[in-house]
């Protein structure tokens, strides 16, 4: 049965997908539907984000990869181990992305819908309370052991199972149909539409074009997990940092108040990734 699908059309795969998303979707909120509850502690809702990350994100990814490849990790790019070189590119670009990312931040929530949406809009904002409510909730906590729990279920989880779901079943999906920039930035803007977060949509975008790129150009999904992880880590970080005292730098503030040189070094990274990957991706063809 593995690679069933492999002779199929785009648009029966594409079916497919959708299919296992709704089915992962749904079942992703059982967990909340049976473990939520108002005075549900911190631990509770990490654990509820895990199994929900791992229903709604890795099985589908899985399933899909498993549908048209006898290897699924072929297919998923998990065979290629990445260099030294490519996992600190990695790392180093999401860090020197971080200006641009919160300049789009800052540029995002200035946007105002029109008053024939305003009802929408004050739906949106009380999700984006409650979201906010609750990341708060689950960064709680100032010994070490906190730090490294929510390293693990709010930076490592949301980076394996997403990059799973989005660069290794979605993106490859629609670069055979597409070419590599529409596929890319398709999967960045579904990446960022699946939070539900209108505040962070344009920045979420960006952030799922930059870890396509680094697909692109390293063959690996490794490298988009481990930058994924570090962009995760370093709000991780800083979170517990501010709110325990060890330094005065806001994460809420994180990029928006940087001059205009990261700005710029910023954007230069991300363009330097899109042209490496199209050269690449030229040469693979």
């Amino acid at each position: 049965m593995k690679g069933f699908l492999h002779s199929q059309s785009f648009g029966v795969k594409l079916l497919f997908f959708a299919f296992l998303s709704i089915f992962g979707l749904l079942l992703s909120n059982v967990p909340a539907a049976v473990l939520l509850t108002p005075d549900a502690d911190a631990q509770t809702l990490r654990w509820i984000q895990f199994i929900g990350s791992v229903l709604g994100f890795a099985l589908p990814a899985v399933v899909f990869a498993w549908s048209l490849d006898n290897s699924y990790s072929r297919f998923l790019q998990l065979k290629r181990v990445p260099s030294l070189s490519a996992v600190f590119l990695a790392v180093f670009a999401m860090l020197a992305v971080q200006p641009l990312i919160g300049f789009a931040s800052w540029w995002n929530e200035q946007l105002q819908l029109p008053d024939s949406l305003s009802e929408i809009y004050r739906v949106i904002c009380k999700l984006e309370n409650i979201a906010k409510e609750q990341t708060l909730k689950l960064l709680a906590g100032n010994r070490p052991s906190d730090l490294f729990v929510n390293l693990f279920f709010l930076a490592l989880v949301p980076a394996i199972t997403e990059e799973l779901f989005f660069r290794g079943a979605l993106l490859r999906l629609f670069r055979e149909k597409f070419g590599v920039h529409t596929a890319v930035w398709l999967t960045a803007v579904i990446f960022s539409a699946y939070h539900l977060q209108f505040f962070g949509f344009v920045p979420r975008a960006l952030l799922g074009g930059l870890l396509g790129y680094l697909l692109v150009y390293s063959g690996s999904l490794y490298i988009p997990v481990i930058a994924h992880f570090t962009n995760n880590a370093a709000l991780v970080l800083l979170s517990f940092l501010f709110s325990n005292g060890y330094v005065n730098y806001d994460v809420e503030t994180l990029g928006r108040e940087a001059p205009w040189t990261p700005l710029w070094v910023s954007i230069a990274v991300l363009a330097a990734m899109i042209w490496a990957s199209k050269h690449k991706a030229t040469q693979t063809k």
